[in-house]
C-alpha cells in the first residue's frame, strides 16, 4: 500500500518516498509503535538515535515485513555506545522496499507489473550531556526506483533528543527533513516537479513499573507534514516475566479515526535477541494484517571489553573470560618479599625480611563434600535496571564458584523450588525473608544485597546470612568507577566472602562429629 501511495504521490501534491513512514522493528510493532523513549536497540537508528548512547550494549539486526498487496519492508542497522564511558554512539541503518505493482493502460487493459524499490541509507552520531541528556544530528539519502521512473539521490536530515532516568524517558525526533526528489524517465527526461520527502515530528514518554521495572508503559505521537492522514497516537506495554521472555501489546490511533491492535513477544538472550510482532487491522481493512520478524545480535559493550589487566584472546567466550579473571587474583598473588637463601656454609645468621604491607592470603579450597551450601538472591537494583542488577547477581555467582569454597545452588533451581513452594523472590530484601528462602532451599548461607549508582560510581553491598541462627555473618561493600570493573569487583567481593568459609563438619552436633581416638593402651588390671 505504501509503495502504490508512493507512486501516486510522486507526481502530486503528498510528500513521496511513504516507504520511510513504515515503522521498523518487531517491538515497536508490537507495542503499536510507542517506542519514541525507550528504542534502545537496534531499532534506535530509525525511531531515535539519541537512545543509542543509552544502550548497554552495541547491536546490529535485521527485520523484515510482509506487507499487504505484495509488498515486502526491510531493515538492517547498527547501533550503540563506541566509548567506553558511554558518552558518544552511534548508528547506521538501511531502509528498503520493493514490490510488483499491477499496471494498466487508459482503457483498463492490464500491462506488466511495476517492479519498485526504494532505500535509504542514514548515518548518526549520538552525544550525552550530563546524566540524563542526549542528542543525536542524523545524515543520509534516500531514493526511489519507481520502474521507468528514478529519483537522484536525496539529502535526509533528522535530529532527536532523549532524556533518560531510573524509571522515566521522553524523546523528541524531528526526521526526513533534506531535499526534495527529481525524478527523471529512463530516458533522463524530467518528470514534473520536485517531490518533497515526509518531514515529520515524533514525540513521546515512557515509565516504568513495579519493583524491578520490568513492566513499561509508553505513550508515541506523530505528526506528517502535508500529510495529516500519516499522523497517529500510540499506547504501549511491556512485560518481562522473566530476564528472556517479554510480553508486548500496542494500540494505534490514525487521524483518519482507525485503530490498529497489535501484540508479540521477544526471546532475549546473552547476545542473540529473536522477536515477533502481529498487527491486527480494523476490519474496514480486511487483509491488511502485518507480520514482523527481527534478529538481533548483542556486542560486548566497549567498557566491558578489559576485564583484567591481561588482555584476553577475542576468540574467547564470555564464560571463559570470566573464569580467568576470576582466577587471576589467586594466580598472582606472589610473595612481596622473598626470604634470602640461607647456605649452610655461612654461619652467619640471615635476619628474617621485612614485613610486607599486608596482602589478601589466597583462599584455600574446601573438599566438595565438607563445603557449606549457598544461595545467593538476586541483588536489588537502585539506580540501575533489574537486568544489570541480574548480570551482576550472576558475576557473583560464578565468582563464588570459582573459589572452590562454597556449594553453590543455581538461579534455574531457586528459581523452581521457590515456585513449587509458592515463594515470591522478587521483593525479598530483609535478612527474615532471606531466612525463610534459604530454609525452603534447604542451604546453610543467603547471600543478598543490591546493586546500585550514586553519581557516577557503581557499588555493590552484600551481606551472608546463617540460615539456621537468622545471623548476619559478614557484610561487604566494593565499588567501582566504571561498568568495566564490575567483574573484578565481584571477583574481590567473593574472595573476601571466602576467607572464613566454615565446613560442614563445623555445624553438625557433637554427637555427630567424629570423635580422636587414644591409641594409647589401657593398663592391665591385677588379678
Amino acid at each position: 500500500m505504501l509503495v502504490l501511495g508512493a507512486a501516486a504521490t510522486a507526481f502530486g501534491d503528498l510528500p513521496t518516498a511513504q516507504f520511510l513512514l513504515v515503522g521498523q522493528g518487531a517491538r515497536s510493532a508490537a507495542m503499536g509503535d510507542a517506542v519514541v523513549s525507550n528504542c534502545f536497540d537496534y531499532s534506535s537508528m530509525y525511531w531515535n538515535p539519541a537512545a543509542s548512547v543509552f544502550m548497554a550494549n552495541p547491536s546490529s539486526g535485521l527485520g523484515g515485513a510482509q506487507l499487504p498487496a505484495g509488498i515486502s519492508s526491510g531493515y538492517l542497522s547498527f547501533a550503540g555506545p563506541v566509548n567506553p564511558n558511554k558518552t558518544v554512539g552511534f548508528g547506521m541503518n538501511l531502509i528498503y522496499e520493493g514490490a510488483n505493482v499491477p499496471s494498466y493502460d487508459i482503457a483498463g487493459n492490464k500491462l506488466a507489473d511495476l517492479n519498485t524499490f526504494d532505500f535509504a541509507y542514514q548515518f548518526a552520531l549520538a552525544f550525552k550531556l550530563g546524566e540524563h541528556f542526549s542528542f543525536a544530528p542524523e545524515i543520509g539519502f534516500v531514493a526511489m526506483d519507481l520502474d521507468n521512473y528514478f529519483s537522484d539521490p536525496a539529502f535526509n536530515l533528522g535530529l532527536s533528543t532523549l532524556y533518560k532516568n531510573d524509571r522515566f524517558s521522553a524523546g523528541l525526533v524531528f526526521a526526513n527533513m533534506g531535499g526534495r526528489l527529481q525524478f527523471t524517465d529512463e530516458k533522463g527526461n524530467t518528470i514534473g516537479d520536485p517531490q518533497s520527502q515526509p518531514q515529520l515530528m515524533r514525540y513521546g514518554a515512557s515509565y516504568s513499573l513495579l519493583k524491578n521495572r520490568n513492566l513499561l508503559i509508553s505513550y508515541s505521537h506523530q505528526d506528517v507534514n502535508d500529510d495529516s492522514a500519516a499522523s497517529w497516537s500510540s499506547f504501549g506495554a511491556e512485560l518481562y516475566l522473566s530476564r528472556v521472555i517479554a510480553l508486548r501489546a500496542g494500540t494505534r490511533s490514525g487521524s483518519d479515526g482507525s485503530t490498529v491492535q497489535s501484540f508479540g513477544f521477544g526471546l532475549n538472550f546473552p547476545r542473540i535477541v529473536l522477536e515477533f510482532a502481529q498487527t491486527m487491522s480494523p476490519s474496514a481493512l480486511d487483509g491488511m494484517n502485518t507480520s514482523t520478524f527481527d534478529l538481533q545480535f548483542k556486542f560486548n559493550s566497549p567498557s566491558a571489553r578489559a576485564y583484567t589487566a591481561e588482555s584476553t584472546p577475542p576468540k574467547e567466550e564470555e564464560g571463559r573470560i570470566f573464569k580467568r579473571a576470576a582466577a587471576q587474583p589467586l594466580d598472582q598473588q606472589q610473595p612481596l618479599v622473598a626470604a634470602a637463601p640461607v647456605t649452610p656454609v655461612a654461619p652467619v645468621p640471615v635476619a628474617a625480611p621485612a614485613v610486607p604491607a599486608p596482602v589478601e592470603t589466597a583462599i584455600q579450597p574446601v573438599p566438595e563434600a565438607d563445603r557449606l551450601t549457598v544461595a545467593v538472591q538476586e541483588l536489588t537494583g537502585k539506580g540501575v535496571s533489574a537486568m544489570d542488577a541480574s548480570v551482576v547477581s550472576d558475576f557473583l555467582r560464578d565468582a563464588l564458584t570459582n573459589t572452590k569454597t562454597y556449594n553453590l545452588v543455581e538461579r534455574s533451581s531457586m528459581e523452581q523450588l521457590l515456585s513449587e513452594q509458592k515463594f515470591q523472590m522478587s521483593g525479598c530484601t530483609s535478612d527474615e525473608c532471606a531466612v525463610k528462602m534459604g530454609k525452603i532451599l534447604n542451604v546453610q548461607r543467603m547471600i543478598l544485597g543490591s546493586f546500585s549508582k550514586l553519581g557516577d560510581v557503581y557499588y555493590i553491598s552484600v551481606r551472608m546470612v546463617d540460615v539456621e541462627k537468622g545471623t548476619i555473618m559478614s557484610a561487604e561493600t566494593v565499588n567501582a568507577a566504571d561498568m568495566k570493573d564490575i567483574l573484578s569487583r565481584c571477583v574481590e567481593l567473593s574472595n573476601r566472602l571466602s576467607k572464613n568459609p566454615g565446613k560442614k563438619s563445623d555445624t553438625l552436633p557433637a554427637s555427630q562429629n567424629p570423635q580422636p581416638t587414644n591409641t594409647q593402651s589401657a593398663p592391665a588390671q591385677s588379678k
